[in-house]
């Protein structure tokens, strides 16, 4: 009953899987998230366009970016989105960075401040861009 040392072992899970860098790992989970919240999922599978036209008043295509109808998107918009929400997520991470620094200088505080607040805001703004182009109502005092 020789048995052979390596017959009974299996190799560890880290040698079968190959290690890749984490900021690989990160950016590859960062932009599946920008296309599974902008709805790429659910434009593949209803089988959106990219963009769509519109006739303007002399009977001539445009090309439209945002769907008019407030349940649908186009699949340029559903990706434009999930950018602009991921883009004020990082935002929040910037500022996050910056306030858990230990001994951060000025210059490397106020480069994350500012990079931070840039990301949040602009992302608010383009978000609400959006939604005001999507539903004119929207931001009105009253409906009525």
């Amino acid at each position: 009953s020789g048995k052979m040392a390596s017959e009974g072992m299996e190799a560890p899970l880290q040698f079968l899987i190959p290690s890749l860098p984490r900021m690989f790992v990160f950016f590859l989970v960062l932009v599946s998230y920008v296309f599974v919240s902008g709805g790429v999922p659910y434009c593949t599978i209803t089988g959106m366009p990219f963009m769509g036209t519109a006739v303007d008043d002399r009977g001539n295509q445009v090309p439209q970016a945002i769907m008019p109808r407030s349940n649908g998107q186009y699949l340029g918009e559903g990706i434009a989105v999930g950018f602009f929400l991921t883009m004020g997520g990082l935002g929040m991470v910037f500022l996050d960075r910056m306030n858990s620094m230990t001994n951060p200088s000025r210059m490397a505080r106020l480069f994350l401040a500012a990079v931070g607040m840039a990301c949040t805001l602009g992302s608010i703004f383009a978000i609400r861009a959006f939604i005001g182009k999507k539903d004119h109502w929207y931001f009105k005092a009253s409906m009525y």
